[in-house]
């Protein structure tokens, strides 16, 4: 989940020094807009091949939201 969290904001932020962990706010900590929200949500899904509910993308505020969807 780090893995897949690092990675979107490696590119959607590049020289983004924040590594993710399970309590980082997905907006204030790691900068993600709702736009990257939804690319990561994707990716997650595709990463660990389910499918998350609807609610998730509105619900998630951490990491660790994120990682309990599943």
């Amino acid at each position: 989940m780090l893995a897949i969290v690092d990675g979107l904001v490696a590119e959607s932020r590049p020289g983004f020094e924040t590594r993710a962990a399970l309590d980082s706010s997905l907006e204030r900590d790691l900068g993600l807009d709702s736009l990257a929200r939804v690319e990561l949500v994707a990716r997650i899904e595709d990463g660990f091949r389910v499918a998350l509910p609807a609610e998730t993308l509105s619900r998630a505020e951490k990491v660790q939201d994120l990682l309990n969807a599943l």
